[in-house]
């Protein structure tokens, strides 16, 4: 049996928009999250829900009415199940932005990781990306993947130079450099091998990231038969890679370009200069 989660969402701001945000959300918690678990603590000064979730923390409904109400702070505040890490997440203009936490995977460097997803509609993997930073540096270490491909990348944002290996081969076999009106990339005459503990931080990094975002057609049947059926139900087409259906409806946020989630600066923009680099990849 799933273990619940215990969430705490707290709004701060003017009192006129914060009873908006409050309307505007619960009318949304009851319309498409009606099984979970909801006390309201609210006071003078703050909205405060506490709530118990079986499959997630519902983020749709707050993020929307974030958006709605720009003014105001919102902070969501959870335990994970697996290891008992306290998350944070901060809310602000309709952005979903994660906090940082003493438990947060860490580089050899010491550093933090943060998270880039995009998905489109219908469910595409646009792209899934996670990337740690060395502490004291603008060095990024990474690995993104799309529905047809993957990679561990290496971007120097002081240079803004991005370099990727060929599918998670350990070694660098590609490099761009990334200006203003886009990328150029050029295969490594001679790819460049990385480290041993380069090379098994990456792996190690991918397959965590991996196991709690993604989901692959390749697998076992057994062991992929619930996305398989949500899919169907959502009418989504499986493709080699898929995201997982609790973090298409659960996590990401809507916008025009399609279901997402951003990460926090500085790595949004290192994120920015990959991404940049990694469409230059695909048109060779």
């Amino acid at each position: 049996m799933t273990e619940r989660i215990e969430a705490t969402v707290r709004v701060r701001g003017d009192a006129e928009a914060r009873n908006a945000f409050r309307r505007r959300a619960n009318a949304q918690l009851a319309a498409e999250f009606p099984e979970i678990r909801c006390r309201e603590l609210h006071d003078r000064d703050q909205l405060d829900w506490r709530l118990a979730c079986d499959r997630g923390v519902p983020f749709p409904p707050f993020v929307e009415a974030s958006a709605a109400h720009p003014g105001l702070e919102c902070i969501v505040e959870w335990r994970e199940p697996e290891g008992g890490v306290v998350r944070r997440a901060r809310l602000a203009a309709g952005r979903l932005e994660w906090e940082g936490d003493s438990h947060a995977p860490a580089t050899p460097d010491g550093g933090a990781a943060a998270a880039s997803v995009l998905a489109s509609r219908d469910g595409e993997l646009r792209h899934a990306m996670v990337m740690e930073r060395s502490r004291g540096t603008e060095t990024w270490l990474g690995y993104l993947a799309t529905a047809e491909r993957h990679a561990f990348f290496l971007c120097e944002a002081a240079q803004r130079s991005v370099a990727f290996s060929e599918g998670l081969d350990p070694e660098w076999c590609w490099r761009a450099t990334v200006a203003a009106d886009g990328a150029e990339i050029e295969a490594l005459a001679a790819p460049e091998a990385m480290s041993d503990h380069v090379a098994e931080r990456l792996h190690d990094v991918a397959e965590r990231f991996a196991a709690e975002w993604m989901w692959f057609d390749a697998a076992p049947e057994a062991e992929t038969a619930i996305e398989r059926h949500r899919y169907a139900q959502y009418g989504f087409p499986v493709r080699p890679a898929n995201l997982q259906s609790r973090k298409l409806k659960r996590v990401l946020v809507e916008d025009v370009s399609g279901l997402r989630l951003d990460p926090p600066e500085p790595a949004a923009a290192a994120a920015a200069l990959v991404l940049a680099a990694w469409a230059a990849l695909q048109r060779r």
